[in-house]
């Protein structure tokens, strides 16, 4: 989608109803000019009056917020997962700090108001996610996603430094799994590779590594 809220309607069309399509991500709704944001209501129609509605993983930004905050209202109830950073978290979900304990608190608010299955919060020193799913999938997504993003700093074959990402420390945040309020809490500290050869991308590679290992069926 263009910052004009352009984009390819056949293929949507087709991925909202077909058969073999399990999952939808988006990342589009805070690089809209506020002028456009009412574009969402197209994607918002199109998942209403889906015969077959996927999951959906809306991924946040830091462009424009009144794009972003109309999405997260235009959007609820059509999509089952939001993804965000620490600076996201504070800017559009209220967080007091970047403390695991502000995140976490924010995300099971704003997951129970918006009626959403999980919210998953990615830093630089760990990730968490706020769920209704089984914790263990939850954990294999974001371990997961987490060993993609390293793995992406290394450079050169991806594949071939996934096997290599275990060698590398992980930051000091401890791993949790617990319940909170009947929901599950689950912190995954990162990987730290201290020489990295990439850090472009590395937020999407989380991202969609995330989203599908949790939401796909």
């Amino acid at each position: 989608m263009s910052s004009e809220g352009w984009f390819d309607e056949e293929f949507l069309d087709f991925a909202v109803e077909a058969e073999h399509v399990d999952l939808l991500i988006f990342a589009y709704a805070h690089l809209l000019l506020p002028a456009y944001k009412k574009r969402t209501n197209l994607l918002a129609d199109r998942l209403e009056d889906a015969r077959r509605r996927p999951r959906v993983h809306l991924e946040f930004g830091e462009g424009s917020s009144e794009s972003m905050k109309y999405a997260m209202n235009k959007l609820a109830g059509c999509v089952d997962s939001w993804g965000l950073n620490e600076r996201e978290c504070i800017k559009y979900l209220g967080a007091e700090s970047e403390r695991v304990e502000d995140l976490a608190s924010a995300a099971l608010t704003a997951l129970k108001k918006y009626d959403l299955l999980r919210i998953c919060i990615h830093t630089s020193r760990f990730t968490l996610a706020c769920s209704r799913l089984n914790p263990k999938r939850e954990i294999e997504a974001l371990t997961s996603a987490c060993k993609a993003a390293a793995a992406l700093t290394m450079g050169g074959n991806l594949a071939e430094n996934l096997g290599r990402v275990e060698r590398l420390p992980k930051s000091s945040v401890e791993p949790r799994v617990e319940k909170v309020e009947e929901l599950n809490l689950i912190v995954v500290p990162t990987y730290v590779n201290p020489s990295p050869r990439i850090l472009t991308g590395l937020g999407d590679c989380f991202s969609a590594v995330q989203a599908v290992v949790a939401l796909g069926r």
